[in-house]
């Protein structure tokens, strides 16, 4: 196996056991809140992580490059509570679509900050993302989660930047103090936002948080691993493997079947991502 199908098979493995802490969190925001969800969930990966770094025996802040980590870990927490937003306000399967087109906007970057190489075909694989976007945000969304499906395109420009940023970072930091600097900023956000607002919690509620994080720690280690293998342009649509288990959640637990304008404008945005992943 060459080194950039390793790459991407950890990027889309990591991507679809996203799904299945992503539906965690949406589950229980309606319950207790975004920032209590975030608080506790991070709490825990943050716990697992430190415990990792005294067992390999290094200090996971440790970075000559503060200011790049410190930057990655705002965008990528700007990106996770513009989908938390999303997905309360739009069903999974859609904020997932959106959200994941962020590939449109990698290419683009990767060419300006990273300098990969671009070409016309990338142009045209551009444009064509941008129309399943278009067609995804068709009138038919007017009345069903018009602020959610917002939110979702936001969270993919700022994971767009955040992804640049973690192609950058991944050839000198170690993957485990990327991910410590990003939860350090959203325990610290979610702790000032939403002190005020904690509400009593089940033990068992804390579990399956506590679950959930290291099921979303466990892929996002898989997928900052990843940008070790080849360029960020190349791994972008990966992440729309995230897309067969969020349809499976959609339909079993919420009972929410992608709309028509979604399934047509999604496969426009995939196929755009799979010709991106082609272009090396």
């Amino acid at each position: 196996m060459s080194t950039y199908n390793y790459g991407y098979l950890l990027a889309a493995l990591g991507s679809m056991i996203y799904a299945i802490s992503d539906a965690i969190v949406k589950f229980f925001v309606s319950i207790y809140g975004p920032y209590q969800v975030i608080l506790i969930r991070t709490s825990s990966q943050f716990a697992c992580l430190c415990a990792i770094a005294l067992w390999k025996g290094f200090h996971p802040a440790k970075t000559q490059r503060i200011g790049a980590n410190i930057m990655r870990a705002v965008l990528a927490t700007c990106a996770t509570y513009s989908l938390i937003i999303a997905y309360q306000n739009a069903p999974m399967t859609s904020v997932v679509v959106i959200s994941h087109s962020y590939a449109m906007f990698v290419i683009p970057l990767s060419v300006i900050l990273l300098h990969e190489k671009f070409s016309w075909q990338r142009t045209l694989i551009i444009i064509l993302g941008f129309i399943g976007i278009a067609v995804m945000f068709s009138p038919s969304h007017e009345n069903d989660g018009t602020i959610g499906l917002t939110f979702a395109l936001l969270a993919s420009i700022a994971k767009a930047l955040n992804h640049v940023f973690l192609k950058n970072l991944s050839g000198t930091e170690k993957t485990i103090t990327v991910i410590f600097y990003h939860h350090v900023c959203l325990i610290l956000s979610a702790f000032v936002l939403g002190i005020n607002n904690l509400q009593p919690i089940q033990i068992s509620h804390i579990l399956m948080l506590c679950c959930g994080g290291m099921i979303g720690l466990f892929a996002q280690y898989l997928v900052i691993s990843s940008y070790r293998f080849t360029s960020s342009s190349n791994l972008a649509s990966a992440a729309y493997a995230i897309l067969i288990p969020s349809i499976i959640i959609d339909i079993v637990f919420y009972d929410k079947w992608p709309t028509g304008y979604v399934f047509i404008g999604g496969v426009l945005v995939i196929y755009s991502c799979y010709m991106a992943s082609k272009q090396r």
